[in-house]
């Protein structure tokens, strides 16, 4: 299970979002959706370890994970379930 406590993320001295908290269970999906700048990338670099957040914790260095970039990762011809088997 993933667990994300009281997670804040800022950038450039601008929280994105504060207190952020939920729980996901094996096979749950989790939509992000939002304005651009509003965080959903900083989210997902923080889960997966790349960035850190200003305050909170969350424990996903317990769990298996991958990272797609917004830019390049995901190749046309791949769904995204064959993205993520890759």
């Amino acid at each position: 299970m993933l667990k994300v406590n009281n997670l804040s993320i800022s950038k450039s001295n601008q929280f994105l979002f504060k207190k952020l908290v939920f729980k996901l269970h094996a096979h749950d999906i989790l939509e992000i959706s939002g304005k651009n700048g509003s965080g959903k990338t900083s989210l997902l670099k923080v889960l997966a370890e790349i960035s850190s957040s200003k305050e909170g914790d969350h424990n996903s260095s317990n769990l298996k994970k991958i990272f797609i970039p917004t830019s390049g990762g995901m190749r046309e011809e791949l769904n995204a379930l064959q993205t993520t088997r890759f």
